[in-house]
């Protein structure tokens, strides 16, 4: 009886545990199915983000060769231009030399032209007295400012045998006029900009029947070509009233005898690095020009009368490329042509 009574509890306990083993593979397969369903989402997951990085990366790296490329571009520009630049900056040093050459041999030239002006002058002419001012006295030194007390000496030189007859200007560093009311005009040199703009006076004469004196402004500025322009005044000596005759072009003045007429020519900057000539004759009394000649240098003027006086015209080259300078006549001889007032106006003879 205990024999049975064991088997069939070892029975119970084999069935027993059979259930339990049973129970026990059911949960691990059921925890196994969830942690396979949480790889595969897990790998499907960072497979899609790693194809999101791999298109990142492949979209960096066209960024970058792109950039890159576009900078081998920009640096063939830059070496493009370094080479523009450096080729108009020896254009401009040839230009410049250049420029400087022709205002040497127009310096040269109106020297030769003022020498023969004196020879050919002849006795019947000396006679006739005659008030100029010729702008290749008063040489300013252009693109420097350090010069302006020389060029302010250069003025007080050159003016000194006209103002020792003068009765109402005189030279004590400015140059002062007194006129006939007692009151004292003071024209003062001046220097701005470290000496990169100035201003001179040049007494040139006075006459006294019509209570007037004449001088010339000069304007002086540096930089870039350098630009000197002279500009003609008169002074009423009665009431102090200044009237500009000239200014802009030309920077010789020649009179005639009475004083009524003024022949005005010379070398003038007309733009940048270009300089021009021209003849115009200009009335005192009303201050109008009654005959203009552009692209012309008149030189060898001499007046022969109050209504008549004589010139050569010289035609020059201008340059076809930057900056268009002018080129004066080598051959300074020519006819000389005579000019004058007819019936009110000014013509050629």
């Amino acid at each position: 009886m205990r024999k049975v009574i064991l088997i069939v509890l070892l029975l119970q306990f084999d069935l027993a545990f059979a259930q339990s083993k049973k129970d026990q593979i059911e949960i691990l397969r059921t925890s196994f199915d969830s942690l396979s369903k949480i790889v595969i989402n897990e790998r499907n997951f960072y497979s899609i983000e790693s194809k999101k990085l791999n298109a990142s990366i492949q979209w960096a790296n066209y960024q970058i060769d792109s950039l890159f490329l576009e900078l081998k571009n920009k640096k063939s520009k830059i070496n493009e231009y370094e080479k523009e630049i450096l080729d108009l900056k020896q254009q401009l040093t040839y230009k410049t030399d250049s420029l400087h050459f022709i205002s040497e041999k127009l310096k040269k030239l109106s020297e030769i032209a003022l020498k023969k002006v004196d020879e050919n002058r002849t006795t019947d002419h000396q006679n006739v007295p005659i008030a100029s001012f010729n702008s290749t006295d008063y040489d300013f030194d252009k693109n420097s400012g350090e010069n302006f007390i020389q060029n302010k000496n250069t003025i007080v030189k050159k003016e000194k045998t006209r103002i020792i007859h003068s009765k109402y200007a005189k030279r004590e560093g400015s140059l002062s006029i007194t006129l006939k009311t007692g009151e004292t005009i003071s024209l003062v040199s001046k220097s701005e900009l470290d000496g990169m703009q100035q201003t001179h006076y040049a007494y040139l004469f006075e006459d006294e029947l019509k209570s007037k004196i004449y001088y010339v402004l000069i304007s002086y500025i540096a930089p870039g070509s350098g630009d000197v322009n002279y500009s003609l005044i008169e002074i009423d000596l009665n009431t102090g009233e200044k009237t500009t005759l000239v200014t802009d072009v030309g920077g010789n003045f020649s009179f005639n005898s009475n004083n009524t007429f003024l022949v005005v020519s010379g070398w003038y900057d007309s733009e940048e690095y270009v300089q021009d000539n021209q003849l115009q004759i200009i009335n005192i009394q009303n201050s109008k020009s009654q005959l203009t000649l552009t692209d012309v240098e008149p030189i060898n003027i001499t007046w022969l009368s109050n209504d008549e006086f004589q010139c050569q015209l010289l035609k020059y080259t201008k340059e076809k490329e930057w900056p268009f300078s002018r080129i004066p006549n080598e051959l300074r001889t020519g006819k000389l042509i005579k000019f004058s007032f007819v019936n009110g106006s000014w013509s050629r003879q």
